[in-house]
């Protein structure tokens, strides 16, 4: 059932990825607090990739703190997912059927010749709080003012529960008093129904033993700003 994630498990080879992968597919809501550097953005864009060209028309929001991250988003994460997909064989010499795309990501948005498209947003775009995605996508959370988090939460909760087709996903690094952090709280104290919360911690990847967290802490001006990133 789930061969096409199985594909692409590990974005980056490390433990959980598939897990994550997954999730992104299937669950209606999936909440990622993630360190840094883990291929967290590569396996969102690879879960908005796949949904554009497997379902034809639909719509992906993606939304950051300003508009060039979310177009950054676009042009260095989605794209370079689309580079591998489109190179990918599923038999020697016989490649996948992808639709054909225009890439207008200088402008915050890719779109396939099949109808579907992710459009790049800001997060104090007052515009996507009306719109009705098929996904959506809110990255980095943790630098979103406290007032857009929670607009954009209120609207996009009750958009994706008005049809049983619609997603979101979340995900984002801590930062301390944040409304991502406050979140991810109650998600954890179990006070947040109906939300898949995921964790990918530092050590993730195999290379980050202690030794390596040692060497981090030694060379940070504040070890709790370390511990937050990692």
């Amino acid at each position: 059932e789930h061969k096409k994630w199985r594909l692409w498990e590990g974005v980056r080879g490390y433990p959980g990825q598939g897990e994550v992968l997954e999730a992104f597919a299937t669950e209606k809501y999936s909440w990622l607090l993630k360190a840094r550097q883990l291929g967290g953005d590569e396996s969102v864009a690879f879960a908005a990739f796949h949904q554009s060209v497997s379902i034809p028309n639909s719509e992906t929001d993606f939304i950051s703190k300003d508009f060039p991250a979310a177009k950054y988003f676009l042009k260095r994460r989605l794209l370079r997912q689309m580079e591998k997909a489109y190179s990918m064989e599923y038999a020697p010499g016989k490649r996948y059927p992808w639709p054909k795309f225009d890439d207008n990501s200088d402008t915050g948005k890719v779109k396939w010749e099949n109808g579907s498209f992710v459009e790049a947003f800001s997060s104090d775009n007052q515009a996507v709080r009306s719109r009705s995605p098929r996904l959506v996508v809110l990255n980095e959370v943790r630098t979103f003012s406290t007032k857009d988090a929670e607009e954009i939460w209120t609207a996009i909760t009750a958009t994706v529960d008005a049809h049983p087709a619609r997603r979101s996903i979340t995900l984002s690094t801590a930062a301390f008093g944040s409304w991502f952090n406050v979140m991810t709280k109650k998600l954890m104290d179990g006070e947040v129904d109906g939300v898949r919360f995921l964790f990918l911690p530092s050590d993730t990847n195999p290379e980050r033993d202690e030794a390596w967290r040692e060497l981090g802490l030694s060379r940070a001006t504040h070890p709790s700003l370390f511990l937050q990133e990692f």
